[in-house]
């Protein structure tokens, strides 16, 4: 699923004048502070470690809730590893990393740093919980005398592949990046590059990855933490790069639509522009553009659309100003499977007739004393807009407790935007939100809403995205009058806070294509938002049919008739047509050059009429309200 990063020239290997800044980064001191809980797991939860700022927890080896083997004993892991780091206490969503800030000249001088030639080394062993998708993720970043940040920030996180060297069950050889195998296994990390220049001290950082996914308390493992410092003569380094793979189902998300970047930092030696090369599945790409700014060089490069699931590498070869030898940095990365929309999905662009969608609701708010089977599922959503779902306390089926919309099954017109809540207060990605149209003020628990919307979307590649509390399933729905099944486009298919899941549909035919959200929510807060992402690089957001935004989707709940079949019956033909509001009007002429349209019949509120078939050709049309 992934390549290791080949960082020729920048692995440490421990030089003799070389000086560990870091005080307790392998965790074996937690003592129970004044916020801190008893003891568990043969150490402390939420506790206080001397160096570091914040909470800590720790767990013995003993208890081994990663996968693979521990962290060789000659790395000196101790009798602890380090988990639920978190900056303060109570946990504020576990937001606030954990801190450690040492002074850099401890071990390398000022007029060394100033130079260029002050080097660091940044490693740590990371792992995770085997049952939860969350990983650790740590930074340092570096500050002047007057704690202005210089330089960039490092990362290390254990959801990527960037600057892994080897996982425990093969060091100290390297490994390859294998996250489908080796997910919760511990992996070793390590970044080598200079110390900015009027550098004094640096901030390292522990907390859960944001690329991750947060169940609860974060079960991010971390151990023998360090920062090497010494003198050296640096090369430049590669500091950052996206995209990049985590091989995690529902962790790395990477479009077909998908732009790389990499950046390489000067060191005491600087890059040399005229000697980066860069590729893509193993061929150069000339048309990648090389920026130099100050300290940083910029590798930029657009391929084309690439195709669903498909895999991914590419390279970028440079040399420095000193030295001379050349540096290889190999990533790799899987295009997300997404969706490509038929044509015969597709109504003709130009029949919106009126902006927005129709929503219905249904709850069992007041009915609910024991949880109905499939309860965070979109299947009971499904059951409960259908009317088939059983109460378990009576044996019959829920009665619908919302409040009836005006249409005739029971929804709502929503002019606006898809942005709902139940409890007055603006959750998700957009404020403003409306209270779920059929319901009271909150709590409202054990609801199911059907979204029905058509969408205006020329042909091109886009990224949609809901957010939800708690699950969705969004599907594209053949029109009226095609015979074809919907097509699931995204979901999230369990309970959860207010979260965002994306999804990218390509769409190869201009039209207006039928979209249907179908939302649960099972017990706690509930909100729905339903977005596209306007530029994928940036993740910029707007809502469907926001009309404050030129760029934002249109979607209409009205749509002009559509002839769906004109079948001949005898000495008569049957024409039928879906969408539209009655009465209708059908008309025809007999050359479409003609200037006028002749009715046929009166305005009916039928969805098909039969015509007496008359000789030569005619044309016919349907309008409605």
């Amino acid at each position: 699923m992934g390549l290791s990063i080949l960082a020729g020239g920048l692995s440490f290997v421990g030089a003799a004048n070389a000086f560990d800044l870091i005080v307790n980064g392998n965790f074996e001191a937690i003592t129970l502070g004044a916020n801190g809980f008893a003891n568990a797991y043969n150490s402390i939860t939420d506790g206080t470690l001397a160096g570091w700022d914040g909470v800590v927890s720790g767990i013995s080896y003993g208890f081994n809730y990663f996968s693979g083997p521990v962290i060789p004993a000659s790395e000196n892991p101790g009798l602890v590893y380090s988990w639920n780091q978190d900056g303060d206490f109570p946990h504020a969503g576990y937001t606030n990393a954990l801190t450690q800030t040492v002074t850099l000249t401890n071990g390398v001088s000022a007029a060394n740093i100033d130079a260029g030639t002050g080097q660091y080394t940044f490693s740590a062993w990371m792992s995770s919980y085997t049952l939860q998708d969350d990983q650790p993720y740590l930074t340092v970043q570096f500050f002047d005398a007057s704690t202005n940040q210089v330089g960039g920030k490092a990362i290390l996180d254990r959801v990527h592949s960037l600057f892994f060297t080897s996982f425990a069950a093969d060091f100290p050889a390297p490994s390859v990046f294998n996250q489908t195998i080796n997910f919760h296994d511990w992996a070793k990390y390590v970044k080598t590059a200079g110390i900015p220049p009027l550098a004094r001290t640096a901030v390292v950082g522990i907390q859960h990855s944001p690329n991750g996914t947060l169940t609860g308390r974060p079960d991010s493992y971390v151990d023998v933490v360090k920062l090497d410092v010494t003198v050296a003569n640096t090369r430049p380094s590669l500091e950052s790069a996206t995209p990049l793979d985590s091989g995690a189902p529902g962790v790395s998300y990477i479009s077909g639509r998908t732009s790389i970047s990499l950046t390489l930092r000067d060191g005491f030696y600087a890059v040399n522009p005229g000697t980066v090369a860069f590729s893509f599945d193993g061929v150069n790409q000339p048309a990648a553009t090389v920026t130099k700014v100050g300290t940083l060089t910029t590798i930029q490069y657009t391929p084309g659309l690439l195709a669903s699931g498909s895999s991914h590498s590419y390279q970028v070869v440079y040399s420095d100003n000193g030295p001379g030898l050349p540096q290889t940095n190999l990533l790799s990365f899987t295009v997300v499977n997404y969706v490509t929309l038929p044509a015969s999905y597709a109504l003709p662009r130009g029949s919106g007739e009126v902006r927005g969608f129709t929503f219905r609701t249904v709850s069992a708010n007041s009915q609910v004393v024991t949880a109905p089977s499939q309860r965070n599922t979109i299947a009971r959503a499904e059951k409960q807009l259908n009317g088939t779902l059983i109460n378990p306390d009576t044996t019959q089926a829920y009665t619908n407790d919302a409040v009836l919309g005006p249409n005739p099954d029971g929804s709502y017109s929503i002019d606006t935007v898809l942005n709902f809540q139940d409890d007055g207060f603006d959750e998700g990605d957009f404020p403003n939100d409306d209270l779920f149209p059929g319901l009271p003020f909150w709590p409202n628990n054990y609801f199911s809403t059907e979204a029905l919307l058509n969408l205006d979307l020329p042909a091109g590649y886009y990224q949609f995205g809901v957010n939800s509390d708690d699950g969705f399933q969004v599907t594209a729905t053949p029109p009226q009058g095609v015979s074809a099944s919907p097509i699931v486009l995204g979901l999230f298919d369990n309970g959860r806070g207010a979260a965002d899941t994306l999804f990218d549909v390509l769409v190869p035919t201009d039209g207006i294509y039928p979209f249907r959200i179908v939302y649960f929510e099972t017990t706690g807060s509930a909100e729905e938002e339903f977005f596209s992402v306007t530029n994928i690089t940036t993740g910029g957001k707007v809502l469907i049919n926001d009309t404050n935004y030129s760029n934002a989707i249109s979607s209409y709940r009205v749509l002009a008739p559509h002839i769906t079949s004109i079948v001949k019956s005898g000495s008569n033909v049957v024409i039928t047509w879906a969408y539209g509001n009655p009465p209708f009007q059908v008309q025809s002429k007999t050359n479409l050059t003609d200037a006028v349209w002749n009715n046929v019949g009166s305005p009916t509120t039928s969805r098909a009429v039969t015509v007496p078939i008359q000789p030569g050709a005619r044309f016919f049309r349907v309008f409605g309200q």
